[in-house]
């Protein structure tokens, strides 16, 4: 082989070479959901977070939309939420019926709390999110999901890709408040249940630990799951699903309106390490009159996430700061392995762009090239 000629890449650092690609430009499977009523004004409600949401995040990265819309969905309404995205938005239609095992006698047409009456409807989309999405073949293919409801706002830039970071520190939910429920009677028997469950399978009640009160009973504190990213093969898996099937037949959802905030929180914390559970940074938002650290401070809310919430529910969690650095210092790692490794492996032909620079003249070649001519012989005739 010629001086300066290229070397082939080894097979290592091919294989390095796609690790690396993958790693930085490749997107997890991932996914919005999202649950729509057939009326004007949550069509309009999701205009405005779908609106917002791309504005402070997806318009870069453009990560598909599963909307799930009841029966006669106007096209045209359809038509007015994807004029929001360049993204996929897929519209998937639902038939909310009760299931076989639920006693209709027993379902009350309205449940009072809060102030406000909470129809069937609302307690299909409490099981909808509760374990039933996952059913969803239109779901089938993501990994993660991240619930967005119509009514909420994201009005704050969002610095990072929450999806990649939870793949990379393989994380199975990710939360922003926890809230306290104040109304017992929501809360029912959900987690009399869930003991038993727990019972019944040799699950430690110290699971949920950060969930009991000093007289033994749920102090009713849980994420709120109006925003959530979650492992969609963790919901999917058999001791999520083995838990929801159980407070399913127990018909709580429908009797007393179990949430589904309650049953994903208490279903993270009975089968998750503490470390596949996060609180995420640097994601503000608003639901129903309360939000967390805003980047507007012109934005009112009528409850803060601040003012006393987190006294009632202060969960010791990891809390991801310094989101941008973080994942940037993953980056340039990753890059100073690439260049170590082409350089030690000698496959930058550096001499095909600098000649003059690389592979420098042994001695003997420089005094070669450099000797001076010999003078010619005198002529020996004579005159």
């Amino acid at each position: 082989m010629r001086r300066g000629d290229c070397v082939p890449l080894p097979l290592n650092v091919i294989v390095l070479l796609f690790w690396f690609s993958c790693s930085c430009d490749g997107y997890p499977r991932a996914s919005f959901v999202l649950l729509i009523r057939s009326s004007l004004q949550d069509v309009e409600l999701a205009f405005r977070a779908l609106s917002q949401m791309e504005a402070n995040f997806n318009n870069a990265v453009k990560y598909p939309y599963s909307i799930f819309v009841e029966e006669n969905f106007p096209d045209e309404w359809k038509d007015r939420l994807r004029s929001t995205t360049q993204a996929t938005m897929n519209f998937v239609q639902l038939m909310f019926e009760l299931p076989p095992f639920v006693t209709r006698a027993r379902v009350p047409q309205y449940i009072e709390a809060y102030e406000r009456n909470f129809t069937v409807g609302y307690r299909h989309m409490c099981r909808f999110f509760g374990g039933a999405m996952v059913w969803q073949k239109a779901l089938a293919e993501y990994d993660y999901l991240w619930r967005i409801d119509a009514d909420a706002e994201y009005l704050c830039p969002i610095t990072y890709d929450p999806f990649q970071y939870m793949h990379t520190y393989a994380i199975k939910y990710g939360w922003v408040m926890e809230y306290f429920e104040a109304d017992p009677e929501v809360v029912g028997d959900l987690f009399t249940v869930t003991k038993q469950f727990m019972a019944d399978n040799s699950i430690p009640l110290s699971k949920l630990s950060r969930f009991i009160n000093i007289y033994g009973d749920y102090n009713r504190c849980h994420y709120w799951n109006n925003f959530e990213i979650v492992d969609a093969n963790f919901l999917r898996g058999p001791q999520y699903q083995k838990y929801f099937d159980y407070i399913d037949r127990a018909g709580g959802i429908f009797y007393e309106r179990w949430g589904d905030a309650l049953i994903r929180t208490l279903g993270a914390h009975m089968f998750l390490e503490p470390e596949e559970i996060r609180q995420l940074s640097g994601i503000s938002y608003r639901h129903a009159n309360t939000c967390n650290h805003m980047c507007r401070p012109d934005f009112e809310c009528e409850v803060t996430y601040q003012d006393g919430i987190s006294s009632k529910c202060s969960f010791p969690t990891r809390y991801f700061h310094g989101s941008t650095e973080e994942v940037s210092f993953q980056f340039f790692l990753r890059l100073f392995m690439l260049v170590a490794m082409l350089l030690c492996t000698g496959t930058v032909c550096f001499r095909t762009f600098f000649p003059h620079y690389s592979h420098p003249p042994t001695r003997a070649a420089y005094l070669d090239a450099n000797r001076r001519p010999s003078s010619p012989e005198p002529d020996d005739k004579s005159n």
